[in-house]
């Protein structure tokens, strides 16, 4: 036990590594996307991403699921606080935020308008606001 295995390679080197079903299918890579990333993708018997961990360009940490078509509908990221993001099939509707300065939840009706905010800054007070689909201020306390 614990004897190394003779013609092994210690390390093996690429930039993507590919795992296939028995009928050939991917359905998982590891390696370097073209914009600068690093990650692991677990794909779907269809070829459709379906989950994801991986490090941004910008060194940010990121994991995602994705819906039966592929388009990513919960992200976690981390930059400079944790991030937590629900997306309908076009874009972000809800965000969690935290940061130095304070929390936050932020929510986006379908056309990507923010419409409600909700914050608790590092002091303890809050903000809580809604706008209008045109983003004027409707109310807001305090």
């Amino acid at each position: 036990m614990g004897q190394a295995i003779q013609g092994v390679p210690k390390a093996m080197e690429a930039e993507r590594f590919v795992l296939r079903d028995t009928g050939g299918r991917v359905r998982a890579a590891l390696g370097m996307e073209g914009y600068g990333s690093v990650g692991l993708w677990l794909l779907d018997s269809a070829g459709k991403t379906r989950a994801g961990v991986g490090v941004s360009r910008e060194g940010s940490p990121v994991m995602a699921l994705a819906d039966q078509t592929g388009k990513s509908r919960l992200s976690l990221t981390l930059t400079d606080g944790p991030g937590l993001s629900l997306r309908d099939q076009d874009r972000t509707r809800i965000s969690l935020s935290v940061l130095a300065e304070g929390s936050g939840i932020y929510v986006w009706d379908q056309a990507g308008r923010e419409r409600v905010v909700l914050i608790v800054a590092a002091d303890g007070s809050q903000v809580l606001g809604f706008r209008d689909k045109d983003g004027k201020v409707i109310w807001k306390a305090p």
